[in-house]
């Protein structure tokens, strides 16, 4: 930490990096501007051949673009790598990649942020507040709520994923803070004591949460926080050539048949969402139903 005395007393302020790998262009710029202000340094990892984990062409160079286009304040730092290998499955080639941006973000600080090119975090200020104030020195990762976006209805609205009462659901599809030092296993995930933020009181007894059933346990949540504050997860928003494109380059390309969920699934979600339950392409029971939403702000993904 940092110390800055002032007349009334000492005050420490935190420094937060961040790292995001550069290959998906639809919500990269919306999803760094929605924490740009609050971190130092910027760490953007990018294959420098242009090829994804599983081996496939991804747009690199728009997604450098992207983010020279709004890096106002010249904090991004621009790293290239080879993270693509025949020899490494594409989950092991995201973790290897990950690993590289976290030691070239990790120098000078006390956490370094790990948001995904497709999350976006509704109050950066808020957040760095709790993480400053509220997790323990002794933890170092750090997991948030997110709510999963599932598909856009033509009146510009979101199917959104909820519980099957239809109240807010949230994911953790992996920590999205961690100190440097700590060396990450599968993606974001590691084995760092793990402090988990979860929705506010009220919501607890009212939701189930299907990880209980995977992994025998109801996951610990420290500090619950309010409904507004979890991160809008865009994964699955997008054309459907992008999300085509996005399915076939990412760590899980080999773990489900995407096209077959594309067809099946994804692409009859309009017309069909209020009779869908269990469809998460991996772990059905993750995602229990669908409801819809409308964002406080108007947010639309690249078009290209």
């Amino acid at each position: 930490m940092r110390f800055l005395t002032y007349p009334h007393g000492t005050f420490n302020i935190m420094r937060l990096n961040a790292y995001v790998l550069a290959a998906d262009p639809a919500w990269i710029q919306v999803s760094v501007l929605s924490y740009y202000e609050i971190v130092d340094t910027l760490v953007v990892s990018y294959d420098k051949r242009g090829i994804g984990w599983s081996g496939v062409p991804i747009p690199v160079d728009e997604c450098v673009a992207l983010l020279r286009a709004i890096d106002k304040d010249r904090k991004i730092k621009f790293i290239s790598g080879d993270f693509s290998a025949r020899n490494r499955s594409p989950m092991d080639s995201d973790t290897y990649q990950r690993r590289c941006a976290l030691e070239e973000s990790s120098a000078n600080c006390d956490w370094v942020l790990m948001v995904d090119a497709d999350e976006v975090l509704p109050d950066a200020r808020k957040f760095q507040q709790r993480l400053s104030k509220q997790v323990p020195y002794a933890y170092g990762s750090v997991e948030w709520p997110m709510r999963p976006l599932f598909q856009r209805l033509p009146d510009g609205s979101f199917l959104e994923v909820c519980s099957l009462s239809g109240r807010q659901y949230s994911e953790y599809p992996g920590p999205i803070a961690i100190r440097p030092g700590v060396e990450l296993t599968e993606a974001r995930r590691n084995q760092a004591l793990q402090w988990r933020f979860g929705l506010r009181p009220g919501l607890k007894a009212r939701i189930k949460n299907p990880l209980k059933r995977l992994i025998g346990r109801q996951p610990t949540v420290h500090v619950r926080v309010c409904e507004d504050e979890a991160i809008w997860h865009f994964t699955w928003i997008r054309t459907e050539e992008q999300l085509r494109r996005k399915l076939s380059s990412w760590s899980h390309s080999l773990d489900f048949d995407t096209e077959t969920y594309l067809d099946n699934v994804w692409r009859s979600a309009p017309e069909n969402w209020r009779k869908m339950q269990n469809f998460h392409p991996i772990y059905p029971e993750l995602w229990p139903a669908l409801r819809t939403v409308n964002l406080p702000i108007t947010l639309n993904p690249v078009s290209a």
